[in-house]
């Protein structure tokens, strides 16, 4: 008996590691790439991930720690590619990630672009190229690396970062605590933060009128040489420095430098602000 007990606790924890796990990995989807003209994406508590790869289709892979039956579900119909979450009670501890393959050539430059909405979970997209991108969380950050947005690149978040690197026409940029990083080009900019600091490092200079506004954070801009700007600050207790003109000071102001024809706008209570030629 002692035996039989024993052997049949065996066969149960063989059994138990020969069986996946329930929900470790959804079945794959994969759509032509010439049938997707814009990308819809809504999730809650999974993270996503949009990454280059040497395929001539668009993957999807889904992978959670329960049921495939809480998997977000995916769809494709009149070239609109659809990925939303709609169960409404997601079990206690539920986690998920959605991985998206591109190939290399693929460029959303019709419909809306990418749309990406999620509750809790991170968003990271390398080399994405469209005409326009959206992109909000509450609680998660977001990463875009080597983006090509060719018309406007709009992304938010509560209180999750936002890291940006790339070529963009147009940035709005928007966080209640979270820093917002950018590097590369961008022309226009209009971007405004609570508690978290922005910062932006510029290949280029900013060639229209644009906003920055925070309230307790940091405002940097580092750009080359510019063919002329006025600089309209404001900031009650924080510090006001702009390299351009060699100005250093506080309070409230307008500050012209060479033809002044772009107007760049910085206000914050009490973060510092800086406008620093690389």
């Amino acid at each position: 008996m002692k035996y039989g007990k024993l052997s049949a606790l065996v066969l149960f924890v063989l059994l138990f590691m020969v069986l996946p796990a329930a929900g470790e990995s959804g079945s794959p989807f994969s759509f032509a790439m010439s049938s997707v003209k814009e990308i819809d994406i809504s999730l809650v508590s999974e993270s996503l991930s949009i990454v280059e790869r040497g395929t001539d289709s668009i993957e999807i892979i889904i992978k959670t720690n329960k049921s495939s039956a809480y998997d977000p579900e995916v769809s494709c119909a009149g070239g609109r590619l659809v990925i939303i979450q709609r169960n409404g009670r997601l079990p206690v501890g539920y986690q998920g990630e959605v991985e998206i393959r591109v190939p290399s050539s693929f460029a959303l430059l019709e419909g809306k672009g990418w749309i990406i909405r999620t509750v809790s979970g991170s968003i990271t997209a390398d080399k994405l190229c469209a005409h326009v991108i959206t992109a909000g969380a509450i609680s998660g950050s977001l990463k875009f690396n080597d983006v090509q947005c060719l018309e406007v690149l709009d992304v938010s978040s509560i209180s999750g970062s936002i890291d940006i690197s790339g070529s963009m026409v147009k940035l709005l940029a928007s966080s209640k605590s979270g820093k917002i990083d950018v590097q590369g080009t961008v022309l226009e900019i209009y971007s405004d933060n609570t508690s978290g600091s922005i910062k932006m490092s510029l290949d280029k200079p900013i060639l229209f009128d644009s906003v920055f506004e925070t309230v307790s954070g940091s405002i940097s801009i580092a750009m080359p040489e510019h063919p002329g700007f006025s600089h309209n600050y404001r900031s009650v207790s924080g510090s006001i420095k702009n390299d351009f003109t060699g100005f250093s000071g506080n309070d409230k102001g307008v500050i012209v430098y060479k033809t002044g024809q772009v107007f760049i706008e910085t206000k914050s209570v009490s973060g510092s602000i800086k406008i620093e030629k690389r």
